[in-house]
């Protein structure tokens, strides 16, 4: 704390960074250029994340753990809203199937310890994605930790059918179909082509017993190589795409680079960001630690640090839409919005409108998104047919200039 020696009461006597003499009793230190009310304001946010508390894991959710921590918090925040306790519900989640069962048994001897909602989470060992811890800190910050848990319930339950349905859709399907066609069809030409000379001039019998010998380890090897290409796509589509994202910064990059597909990532990303950005502000709580929290949802690790020139800027007392300014891939028209709300004094308001926009513009482009994959399956598996009907037609006639 700064110790004040002079009449107005908010101006030290010495600089607290250079130690000079504030003789002029002036709010800012002319000989190192701080101003001393950001400066105690700065030490104080810096002296707060020391005492940030245990350290968050950060981990995608599988399919199956998705749909039982959507339950979980769903049901959390429905027993919080009925007037349960923390620890009242915690205990009667507790009897859950894992893994969130144990968690919140796990969770409850924390709090019985002292610790908050999030710091008992974090030492009970929750591998959570970053939008849900920032959705857990958002709500417990704020005094709305009901309504912030139903929210993140949603999100998780909205994001598990958005993955259900990229792999489980009817192009998909019928790609995956094409697929095992066409192990089955190379698996009868390997068969045909590898069929003996003793076999064919022997009888029919012996051509088929011939031809199953032979076609059972091929078909089984073929079905094995389309499946491990079908299992990637599935593992990619729940959690590779996360975990590539988090430890290789090239792949985020790139990631941002593909057409089309880098635009409905980083709308859906800034939508998500507006909506809690907005949500925090109408809770009442401070703007630095608004957008503190906000930024935390972000899932994409180095673009959410450029996400930090907003806070910055609002320390040096500038406007949000400056701040956002200074982030790549802010779009230029919500600038406008966003001073349009400043001025008026309706800035929750604005983020609130200019999240909905994005998401209607998400809509349209991933039906533009579905028509070039669909377009895209077709082609590949023509492809795919081409190939397996030449490598038939190869061995048929292999097999009949033998016989």
């Amino acid at each position: 704390m700064l110790e004040l020696d002079h009449a107005s009461g908010d101006r030290p006597g010495a600089c607290p960074k250079c130690g000079k003499a504030n003789a002029a009793d002036l709010d800012h230190c002319p000989h190192c250029g701080i101003i001393f009310e950001r400066y105690r304001q700065a030490q104080a946010r810096q002296a707060l994340r020391r005492r940030a508390g245990p350290r968050k894991t950060i981990a995608p959710l599988g399919l199956r753990r998705m749909g039982a921590y959507a339950k979980f918090f769903g049901q959390l925040g429905r027993m919080l809203d009925a007037g349960l306790s923390l620890d009242q519900a915690l205990s009667q989640l507790q009897v859950g199937s894992a893994p969130t069962g144990p968690l919140a048994r796990r969770a409850l001897q924390r709090l019985d310890r002292g610790a908050n909602l999030v710091e008992a989470f974090a030492l009970a060992g929750a591998a959570l994605p970053s939008y849900a811890w920032g959705h857990l800190e958002a709500g417990q910050t704020a005094g709305e930790l009901p309504a912030m848990l139903r929210a993140l319930a949603d999100e998780i339950d909205a994001r598990r059918r958005r993955i259900l349905g990229q792999i489980f859709n009817w192009r998909m399907l019928w790609f995956f179909a094409i697929l095992g066609f066409a192990a089955f069809s190379l698996a009868v030409s390997s068969s045909v082509k590898d069929l003996s000379d003793e076999a064919a001039m022997t009888s029919v019998g012996a051509v088929l017993a011939d031809l199953a010998v032979g076609f059972a380890p091929m078909f089984i090897l073929y079905l094995l190589l389309f499946g491990g290409v079908c299992f990637a796509f599935g593992w990619f589509q729940i959690k590779g795409k996360h975990q590539l994202t988090e430890r290789a910064p090239g792949f985020e990059a790139f990631r941002l680079r593909i057409p089309l597909l880098s635009e409905i990532t980083v709308r859906d990303a800034l939508a998500r960001y507006f909506e809690l950005l907005s949500k925090l502000l109408q809770c009442g709580l401070p703007l630095y630690r608004s957008l503190e929290l906000a930024q935390a949802d972000i899932e994409l690790p180095r673009w959410r640090e450029e996400f930090g020139a907003v806070r910055q800027s609002v320390e040096r007392g500038e406007g949000l839409a400056e701040g956002f300014a200074r982030v790549p891939r802010v779009p230029a028209d919500f600038l406008a919005e966003l001073r349009v709300g400043e001025r008026t004094g309706e800035t929750a308001a604005s983020l609130t409108r200019y999240a909905a926009l994005l998401r209607d513009q998400n809509g349209r482009a991933r039906m533009a998104l579905n028509g070039a994959i669909a377009a895209a399956l077709f082609a590949l598996g023509a492809l795919i047919a081409a190939l397996v009907a030449f490598q038939g037609l190869a061995a048929i006639v292999s097999a009949y200039d033998r016989i």
